[in-house]
């Protein structure tokens, strides 16, 4: 019954997020951001639809809508990097760069150690440990994101900050999940609850935080996160430069 509650609690609110986006039109601001919700919304749908009509199939379409919303998901913190350095392209640029060389190499080295090393671990475990390992990385890059926006005072929106506040309770909640699946057993049914009830704390957020349109403020002085760019890039430049005149030394020794 509580499980249920939950479920209808958390379609609710997905429906209220996806009509203040209509009305608003943001679908275009945030289109990285809303390409997840209607992913994790499709898959309540179609999860519904499965369970009720042809159970059967319910484990193949859950699997299938919970990787389409795991990788979609870095989109958020792509979308977040995007709206946050709008004002210096190279941190963006950066950052996105960064951010995509990230996400690919833990996917593949996911996916390469869970098929040399775990391979008669089961189709679950491999799953659920790829999928913390993501939204472990996930975690990492959106404290990094609000460090840098605190350190250089870079100004953000209301719904920005309800994106990636939301975000975090969400990836949090999943993180718990799997941290009480590990210790408690599968068979415990708390951690069942902690997951989707972040789920709906973060859709709670997203409806009042994305109510209206709140852009990001254009700063009011310049801030100095382009000048440590460029100096990081030199700095890089400079070590690569060294590093292929030692190698070109070493080879002809």
């Amino acid at each position: 019954m509580l499980t249920q509650t939950i479920w209808y609690l958390g379609i609710l609110l997905e429906i209220v997020v996806a009509v203040r986006a209509i009305r608003n039109k943001l679908f275009s601001t945030y289109p990285l951001f809303y390409a997840f919700f209607l992913s994790v919304f499709a898959g309540d749908i179609f999860r519904h639809i499965a369970y009720s009509f042809v159970p059967v199939n319910y484990a193949s379409v859950f699997w299938a809508t919970d990787f389409a919303s795991l990788l979609l998901g870095c989109g958020i913190v792509l979308e977040i990097l995007r709206h946050a350095l709008s004002h210096y392209r190279g941190a963006q640029r950066f950052a996105r760069t960064l951010g995509l060389i990230v996400f690919g190499a833990v996917l593949c080295v996911g996916f390469g150690y869970s098929l040399i090393f775990r391979a008669g671990s089961g189709f679950k475990t491999t799953y659920f440990l790829l999928e913390r390992d993501f939204l472990g990385v996930q975690a990492v890059f959106i404290f990094a994101a609000l460090a840098v926006v605190l350190y250089y005072g870079i100004p953000i929106g209301r719904n920005l900050n309800g994106i990636a506040l939301g975000y975090g309770f969400c990836i949090g909640g999943s993180l718990v999940s799997f941290a009480l699946r590990s210790q408690i057993g599968i068979g415990f049914d708390t951690w069942m609850l902690v997951e989707p009830l972040s789920y709906d704390l973060s859709l709670l957020i997203w409806a009042v935080t994305l109510w209206s349109s709140h852009p990001n403020p254009i700063p009011d002085t310049h801030v100095r996160i382009e000048a440590d760019y460029e100096l990081l890039v030199s700095r890089t430049r400079q070590a690569l430069q060294a590093t292929r005149s030692y190698l070109g030394r070493a080879t002809r020794l």
